[in-house]
């Protein structure tokens, strides 16, 4: 789905912020690509997609740890609230 957003000549990268590189399999601990691959721009876009169900809540989920978990401007208010739906 995330190659399908990239593939739309009807997008542009304003829209969704994805690079190809973003989707390369082969590096996996870039934490940039996932920052932008969890974006409220790319999770807006793929729930427009009725058959991407699966992958939103995959991206929902890791955004919810990375939101709960990983950034320091995370308040204690949202960090239990988020800790609690992952």
């Amino acid at each position: 789905h995330l190659q399908q957003l990239l593939d739309n000549e009807e997008m542009i990268r304003l829209d969704h912020g994805l690079t190809q590189s973003d989707l390369k399999p082969t590096d996996r601990q870039n934490f940039r690509s996932c920052v932008r691959i969890t974006s409220c721009d790319v999770l807006n876009l793929i729930a427009l997609d009725d058959n991407s169900s699966g992958t939103y809540m995959y991206l929902k989920l890791i955004k919810l740890i990375i939101t709960s978990y990983i950034e320091p401007t995370t308040s204690i208010e949202e960090l239990i609230e988020e800790a609690q739906a992952v």
